[in-house]
């Protein structure tokens, strides 16, 4: 089996105090008609003020492709961050075990493909009780798992 790992540094740039978090449309990055299939993560914008971090992991599948079900891991330091909650996207059926300190494995399968854009979110707190407008650091995702509708392997 392959593996394909990717390597994404969450970091916002400094905020002011008090302001609210940027929204823009989430997992619009680079992609778009790509002729393999990727996965990727996207810190969420966060004000000064925020105690939570948002983290998408956004999906964005080849051109022509319906990706019908996934295994992934993401991996960060324990010490820096933990893993509060998990938040399913708007399409098929996902489950994620965060009660490991650093990892949080992440498993889901769509019968009509997942929809392009934000697969799942992931909440997160500093370990170390200061707030999140700060840099959560490195997280590395590894996808083990990447299966079309049609039963094709995609990774």
């Amino acid at each position: 089996m392959r593996l394909w790992q990717a390597v994404a540094t969450l970091a916002v740039g400094a905020a002011v105090a008090g302001a609210q978090p940027q929204r823009g449309i989430p997992c619009t990055g680079s992609g778009v008609g790509a002729a393999t299939s990727r996965v990727s993560l996207e810190a969420v914008a966060a004000a000064m003020a925020d105690s939570t971090r948002t983290v998408n992991v956004c999906m964005r599948p080849a051109r022509g492709t319906l990706v019908g079900s996934f295994h992934l891991v993401i991996e960060y330091d324990s010490t820096a961050v933990r893993a509060l909650r998990f938040s399913p996207g708007g399409s098929g059926s996902e489950v994620a075990n965060l009660t490991h300190a650093g990892r949080a494995d992440v498993a889901g399968a769509a019968p009509s493909g997942f929809a392009r854009g934000v697969l799942l979110q992931l909440d997160f707190a500093r370990a170390d009780g200061r707030r999140t407008g700060d840099p959560l650091g490195t997280m590395i995702v590894r996808l083990l798992e990447l299966n079309g509708t049609d039963g094709a392997n995609l990774v």
